[in-house]
């Protein structure tokens, strides 16, 4: 997958990228639009009418009684959920790790006193770090170049702790800036 922000290519199935860091799948050049008409009212109520025809087929086959002939008693095999995907795993991927670091960027882009001006370094960058410290926990060090109240362009150094909760939500633990 090619980075829309550095063209940076990544690994398929990535959500953000390598090098600096961009969203992958949120923010993706414009596609071209055709003008011509298009065949999707159709297209959709055939696909529906195609959907109801298979459920309702497989609803009649599932719930029609079925005989039992002989002795035998019908035994069923015990059917398992599949697991949910471990979240440690992800934690502790590469991708995980940009995901703290993205957030914990946003974390501080909300102290700082003019925001747009933001200049935050990529993964790979010299004196930046993310550590996982078990249970969803990471701390990040990382810096940001941003103008501060007198129009001047800083580097303020900061560490953050932050937790991700699981539910695609992040919370913020602590944030010092040295």
């Amino acid at each position: 997958m090619i980075c829309y922000r550095c063209r940076f290519s990544n690994q398929d199935g990535a959500r953000f990228c390598n090098n600096c860091a961009a969203p992958l799948t949120v923010f993706q050049p414009p596609q071209p639009q055709e003008s011509a008409p298009t065949w999707k009212p159709v297209v959709t109520i055939l696909g529906g009418l195609f959907l109801v025809a298979i459920f309702g087929t497989l609803g009649l086959l599932l719930f029609l009684p079925v005989s039992n002939t002989g002795n035998q008693s019908p035994t069923a095999a015990p059917v398992k959920a599949p697991a949910p995907p471990d979240p440690a795993e992800h934690w502790n991927s590469t991708d995980g790790k940009i995901e703290a670091l993205v957030m914990a960027h946003q974390f501080m882009e909300r102290r700082l006193k003019a925001p747009s001006t933001a200049d935050f370094p990529s993964i790979v960058s010299d004196g930046v770090g993310v550590s996982h410290l078990g249970g969803g926990v990471f701390i990040v060090n990382s810096y940001v170049d941003a103008q501060n109240s007198f129009g001047a362009k800083i580097r303020t150094r900061f560490i953050c702790k932050l937790k991700d909760n699981g539910d695609k939500t992040w919370a913020l633990m602590s944030l010092s800036t040295k």
